[in-house]
């Protein structure tokens, strides 16, 4: 997933310069001293906490590293940034106002200067990460909670889990909602019966950077074989891919004194930090049924200190936000409420290098992007939520001057060599679909998420590169045959019946590429590509929600066009209605308005097309 964002920061100073105070209070004198509690256990500071305005008043960068919170110092703006399990903090010096992802919030008094150290409210601090706190004023304490017991709980494959955080480690993971902490030692979790034995156990190593998950993986494969030698049998490693972090699996059954265990081992390493996970059954479970319990979990897992979780609530700005100078001249936060697109716009220095921002709006496994180019150092772009109802996932990126462009296949060109090999119409089709930006870590400047609000079909309605239906030329030829009609449907059989009236089929692509509906609008033959990329743009020009769709089996690929009429999908095949036109009596239309059931069964997998 986004496994490295946060350490583009790094190339923000860590240590806090000196401060430039403006109108922030600095505190001097004998004020009163106040005490703060982690757990019941009493915080010692070298710059001891305050009462002051009945607020108990902390030095932040010591709490926020006591609380595995991230912090850094942006010097231009004077600006403290803290970041942990996916709640991003800006506290400014004179400011009593702080962000939390990205919205205002007050912090009801304005930060403290006082022996070089910026104070603000403990009980800010608590609110923001979520931390349970008692307050007492009498004594001028406060005892915080890290609320490691207070549960959260989802379901997945049937099961209910609830989640484990170990905010020392700065992980998470859920486990099964009946199992319990079995080692307090060693922090280990499971259930342990008669009937049922599962033990899985967390551990974080940091290492250096001259481990690597391999040689980390070979290592402890090395040392169970020197340790226990032939007590270990069916040994294997094999690589796997959990919540976009790479993992190697190691499997083996150990021969104990009394039975025989089968054993996991799931190795990650991340930013020089080994984490690893072992699970452990006896005879009595289904070692099938335990490896589903165990890819659960740690597909669940999650650096908190270090990653974005975009399944939940978020809102960062990244080092590449403040490198840039990057400023936003609109209202932007997490989980935001919008009805189906909302403006982004902002500023960079006007002699910035920038060309442009890559938006990548995502919701599950659908996807799709929008550009902003930056002129004189000012972007705005209008930016669709195109999946309908729930959040959306934003990821903004830069593009530089001297980025090397894409080619064909949808990675940047090197060398410039061409394939002289004549690629097929799918293959065309898949290289189109993969001219997308890919996302570069190291080029983010911010995630958050949004809320969309709207329902409506609009991902079908929006204009693509080669859907370019916003082009007047195609409004003008869709409206020129429709002017007098009333109804979608009217007006969708009058196009039809057009494009088969004046187009023919043709089964190769002119020049290996697809031409885009304006491009269409000027030929009078085309591909099905071509043909269905032509029918659909007009639709969506006249407001009709309209998809392409690719059926595959073994033998072909075909492609035809659904349009949203009348509250529902409805199939209209018009690249073969064309190519066939000689073999049916004129005006027949035997491919329009098909049997949508009857048509999917002819495919194994059918897909929509992202354009």
């Amino acid at each position: 997933m986004n496994k490295k964002l946060l350490m583009c920061l790094l190339a923000i100073i860590l240590i806090m310069p000196t401060l430039a105070y403006a109108n922030t209070p600095i505190m001097d004198g004998d004020p009163i001293i106040a005490k703060v509690y982690l757990d019941d256990f009493e915080i010692l500071f070298t710059n001891p906490p305050i009462y002051f305005q009945n607020k108990i008043m902390v030095p932040a960068r010591a709490v926020f590293e006591k609380l595995g919170v991230q912090i850094y110092w942006i010097d231009q703006s004077q600006q403290l940034l803290a970041y942990r399990d996916n709640v991003f903090v800006k506290i400014q010096i004179g400011n009593d106002i702080a962000y939390v992802n990205g919205k205002a919030t007050s912090m009801g008094i304005t930060p403290l200067i006082r022996s070089g150290e910026i104070f603000i409210p403990a009980t800010f601090i608590a609110d923001v990460f979520s931390l349970s706190y008692n307050l007492d004023s009498k004594s001028h304490s406060i005892n915080l909670d890290f609320r490691e017991n207070l549960y959260e709980y989802e379901q997945f494959e049937g099961r209910h889990y609830k989640k484990i955080t170990t905010l020392n480690w700065g992980i998470s993971f859920f486990i099964p909602e009946y199992w319990e902490k079995i080692d307090n030692t060693y922090a280990s979790y499971g259930y342990l019966s008669d009937y049922e034995y599962y033990r899985f156990e967390p551990r974080v190593l940091p290492l250096n950077s001259d481990f690597t998950r391999a040689i980390l993986s070979n290592a402890l494969v090395n040392n169970l074989r020197y340790e226990y030698g032939n007590q270990i049998s069916n040994l294997k490693t094999s690589e796997r891919l959990y919540s976009n972090f790479l993992c190697h699996v190691i499997t083996y059954d150990f021969q104990g004194h009394q039975e025989l265990k089968r054993k996991y081992i799931y190795v990650f390493f991340e930013n020089n930090n080994g984490y690893i996970f072992e699970g452990e059954i006896n005879d009595t479970v289904d070692p099938n049924d335990a490896k589903a319990i165990f890819d659960t979990i740690v597909s669940t897992f999650q650096i908190s200190k270090l990653t974005v979780d975009d399944n939940s609530e978020h809102y960062i700005e990244l080092g590449k936000f403040y490198e840039n100078e990057m400023h936003l001249d609109m209202p932007l936060y997490s989980n935001m409420i919008v009805e189906n697109q909302f403006l982004f716009s902002g500023t960079f220095p006007e002699d910035t290098t920038l060309k442009g921002l890559h938006i990548i709006v995502s919701k599950g496994s659908e996807k799709t992007e929008y550009y902003a180019p930056i002129a004189n150092g000012v972007f705005k772009a209008n930016i669709f939520t195109p999946f309908g109802l729930g959040k959306h996932n934003v990821t903004v990126m830069v593009e530089e001057k001297g980025d090397a462009p894409l080619s064909e296949d949808g990675n940047q060109d090197k060398n410039g060599d061409q394939n002289t090999v004549v690629p097929t119409l799918d293959e065309i089709v898949n290289n189109a679909i993969s001219l997308e930006m890919p996302i570069d870590s190291k080029k983010i400047v911010m995630k958050f998420s949004v809320i969309n609000t709207s329902d409506d079909a609009i991902k079908f309605l929006l204009p693509s590169d080669y859907i370019d239906y916003d082009a007047n030329i195609v409004y003008q030829t869709a409206n020129s045959l429709t002017y007098n009609l009333t109804n979608d449907y009217a007006k969708s059989k009058m196009i039809y019946e057009w494009l088969l009236a004046n187009y023919t089929y043709e089964p190769i692509l002119e020049n290996n590429t697809l031409s885009s509906t304006t491009e269409m609008i000027s030929k009078k033959s085309g591909t099905e590509v071509d043909l269905s990329i032509l029918y659909s743009g007009l639709m969506r020009s006249m407001n009709i929600p309209s998809r392409i769709v690719r059926g595959t089996n073994e033998q072909v690929s075909h492609y035809w066009v659904e349009n949203f009429i009348n509250g529902k999908w409805q199939l209209s095949d018009i690249a073969w209605e064309i190519k066939y036109k000689g073999d049916q009596p004129q005006r027949s239309l035997k491919y329009f308005n098909l049997n949508m059931m009857g048509h999917y069964s002819q495919y194994k997998k059918t897909e929509f097309l992202p354009f």
